[in-house]
């Protein structure tokens, strides 16, 4: 975790918050160990620049917070969340290797939350009918965005790449 110090800082009452730049759970990790709430927005929705990323295309902007208050304000202003406020989900993937690996309680969780977002025509929240879901493999995409990923895939199962 290369923000642990952001999470200390936080979690020992130095600051209110803090920023770090979350990769591979580089803040999500310490956020966890140090009992505070984190926040990481969508990839490239908060820019970066003057940070020491890791790996540019996968750097994201991350908030640490001892309360979820403080977190929904830090998050508001990073997002300049009036603008969006008012925006519904238009989109819902489901990952299928996630999926096939949950219990059926959670499909069927999951299963009730996408139908939720479909029957939640006007309301903030509800996508409606222009609600589009579809859904993905994650360990495909990750082979097909991470190349070195491909090459560990090909050694881990005797040479055959997915």
């Amino acid at each position: 975790g290369s923000s642990y110090g952001s999470a200390v800082a936080v979690a020992s009452k130095q600051v209110s918050f803090a920023l770090g730049v979350d990769t591979v759970g580089n803040c999500r990790v310490p956020a966890a160990y140090c009992g505070l709430y984190g926040f990481r927005p969508t990839f490239q929705k908060v820019s970066i620049r003057g940070a020491a990323g890791v790996a540019e295309s996968m750097d994201a902007v991350f908030c640490f917070a001892r309360d979820a208050a403080l977190l929904r304000r830090v998050g508001h202003a990073l997002l300049n969340a009036s603008a969006s406020a008012n925006r519904k989900p238009v989109k819902v993937i489901t990952v299928e290797d996630g999926m096939a690996a949950a219990s059926e309680e959670q499909r069927a969780g999951a299963a009730a939350a996408v139908a939720a977002l479909r029957a939640a025509k006007d309301t903030k929240w509800g996508g409606g009918s222009d609600l589009i879901v579809s859904s993905v493999s994650l360990g495909a995409f990750l082979l097909k965005r991470c190349p070195s990923l491909a090459q560990f895939e090909a050694r881990a199962s005797g040479g055959k790449v997915a």
